[in-house]
């Protein structure tokens, strides 16, 4: 019985101890623009999972690296917003929403655009990437 016990410890500690968190994960990524008097807005958004968190002191820590890049229908490369995500909750954050609003001059071409979201999770050491097509059009 002693042996049954100890088997069962050992088996239930390795069973929790090999259970890998699941990867950070983007979904839903979105992107619209829409032409104003002289310049373009681009409005975009990706939602995340499964990003690393930190308790202390009865507080949820969250540390997210973000960039936007846009790719012409030129195949031109653009940097267009980057930022970082402190935020501390009493409660677990399940989901996040990164937002960005970006405006842009007249000078871009019309036509069929992608923007590529790449994230890093500062917390988990990982990095995942979403993309979002949008098209310039003044019609």
């Amino acid at each position: 019985m002693k042996n049954y016990l100890s088997a069962l410890i050992v088996f239930a500690l390795a069973l929790s101890c090999s259970r890998e968190t699941p990867p950070l994960e983007l979904f839903n990524p979105d992107a619209f623009a829409f032409y104003l008097e002289d310049e373009w807005e681009l409005n975009a958004s990706v939602s995340l999972r499964n990003f690393g968190q930190t308790e202390e002191n009865n507080l949820y820590y969250v540390s997210i690296n973000y960039r936007l890049d846009l790719v012409s229908p030129s195949d031109t490369i653009y940097a267009a917003d980057f930022g970082l995500i402190e935020e501390s909750s009493e409660d677990f954050l399940p989901e996040l929403v990164i937002d960005s609003q970006i405006s842009l001059n007249s000078e871009f071409e019309t036509g069929e655009y992608k923007v590529i979201f790449i994230v890093e999770d500062s917390i988990k050491n990982q990095k995942d990437t979403s993309t979002a097509s949008f098209t310039l059009s003044k019609d």
